[in-house]
């Protein structure tokens, strides 16, 4: 009989993607041409606006990428976009710019300052407890030890739960009230 794995604190799987929006290492490059197409198109995407020549931006810029890479790897809903805010710098004032770099998350269009850490692992817990992203369907237990060992730190709570056909609806019950107890704070 298989088996169905769902991990509570993680991404459900889909992915957009828009054809005119390029990539660069699994981060969307934005401008002002693409920038509200963008915000509109993924429910969940934050965005760092930085300046080429900053050093902090310099530094976040390899964990912001393997953030990404993560994300993508696992079929996340969640998507890493950046704006070069030297550039684009009224674009970045209009969407909560207050220094170099500056991460905004966009949920279903709405800004939220981002007030995270700056590691891989903190970017990604971030970004999924604040979307309507945490409970992922998988099929092998190697993908949750993957998960576990690449996104998770040391002292974060995971539910994990089997479930054969029979409970099926059971978890889908849950799943989609997981929604309903994030936004109201329980």
């Amino acid at each position: 009989m298989k088996k169905n794995l769902f991990l509570w604190n993680f991404c459900w799987i889909s992915c957009m993607a828009t054809a005119d929006i390029q990539m660069e290492n699994n981060v969307l490059l934005l401008d002002h041409n693409n920038f509200y197409e963008a915000v509109s198109t993924y429910d969940y995407l934050l965005v760092n606006f930085y300046a080429p020549w900053c050093s902090y931006c310099k530094s976040l810029s390899p964990v912001y990428d393997k953030a990404a890479g993560l994300l993508k790897g696992y079929n996340s809903r969640i998507t890493l976009a950046k704006v070069n805010a030297v550039d684009h710098y009224d674009l970045a004032v209009t969407n909560g710019f207050g220094g170099y770099p500056t991460l905004t998350f966009f949920r279903f269009g709405q800004p939220m300052h981002y007030d995270g850490g700056r590691t891989v692992k903190s970017i990604i817990s971030w970004v999924q407890n604040h979307s309507n992203t945490h409970v992922q369907s998988m099929l092998e237990q190697e993908d949750l030890r993957h998960l576990v060992r690449t996104t998770f730190e040391d002292n974060d709570i995971i539910v994990a739960g089997y479930y054969d056909n029979k409970v099926q609806k059971s978890a889908a019950f849950l799943k989609s009230n997981l929604k309903f107890m994030e936004d109201q704070n329980l």
